[in-house]
């Protein structure tokens, strides 16, 4: 296996480099020079040495925002920062969590991925599920909308199962569970595994970490996966084909969350009522 260095040396050539591209892509002349004027201030801040590393981002990001920089000054830059990485071809930096499951797999660890969304177009995202799925991870992935991932592809083992879940009502929950060797992560999101969002956005990601929470939101990805009534499941042709239910027990996972807040709702009332009720309570003492 390829050792990937965890650092990078930022030099003019290379940012020479990027901004070519950019103009290439057909990036105007006030676009580029906001992406120059924004490299040169990452250049000042970056020690003597012009390194970066898996931190660098969110360092920068913290300066910026001490020094008093607007958010959306603060967003524009993190956007130039992403995209400069993708050109780096560090994307492996942000693709930790994944590449953790593959090496689990490798080590016949339990390896699995479960991942909901509205659409997954990352390219480098992607690639990285194809190679994880390739050593043995499994891979649920529940996507609402656009999927450019492709199920049955040579190698992967049909360890990628994509289904899309479209009821009467629009979902725009973003859920990343992990298997971790049977410690397993979960996330929710702000974002959708799309370039706009990871390069040209500054969304949110953060861990659910209270055993409770854990529990419920798993529950949102296991009904989900028990779909058998509007889940469709793509096909390696990229066509769609209802979830078979011949022989399982039905399920509508929007019906089943709609009954179990409906119950909650009704049992939080109650006990409401219940709290407001005046019982009055005797003093023994002065009764006798």
């Amino acid at each position: 296996m390829s050792v990937i260095k965890n650092e990078e040396t930022i030099t003019p050539e290379k940012i020479e480099e990027f901004l070519a591209f950019l103009e290439e892509k057909g990036r105007g002349d006030s676009s580029l020079q906001s992406y120059r004027r924004i490299l040169t201030e990452l250049c000042r801040y970056l020690p003597e040495e012009k390194v970066i590393g898996e931190g660098t981002g969110q360092e920068w990001k913290s300066h910026l925002e001490k020094m008093g920089f607007q958010p959306a000054t603060v967003n524009t830059h993190m956007s130039v920062w992403n995209s400069f990485l993708r050109f780096l071809g560090r994307r492996e930096w942000q693709l930790e969590d994944f590449n953790r499951e593959k090496e689990n797999a490798i080590e016949k660890r339990p390896a699995k991925i479960v991942a909901k969304m509205n659409s997954l177009c990352d390219p480098d995202i992607i690639k990285a599920l194809y190679e994880a799925a390739a050593k043995g991870v499994k891979i649920q992935l529940i996507v609402r909308g656009i999927c450019c991932l492709r199920t049955g592809i040579e190698g992967t083992n049909d360890n990628i199962k994509v289904r899309s879940i479209v009821g009467n009502f629009l979902e725009h929950a973003r859920i990343f569970y992990f298997e971790n060797a049977g410690n397993p992560e979960l996330y929710m999101a702000s974002a959708d595994w799309m370039p706009r969002n990871l390069e040209r956005r500054v969304e949110i990601l953060f861990p659910v970490l209270h055993d409770e929470l854990k529990e419920k939101v798993w529950h949102v990805l296991e009904v989900q996966l028990n779909d058998t009534q509007k889940a469709h499941f793509l096909q390696a042709d990229g066509s769609y084909h209802k979830a078979e239910s011949k022989g399982k027990n039905t399920c509508n996972a929007q019906e089943v969350f709609c009954k179990e807040y409906t119950a909650l709702t009704a049992r939080k009332e109650k006990a409401a009522q219940q709290a407001r009720t005046f019982r009055p309570e005797y003093n023994q003492t002065i009764q006798n």
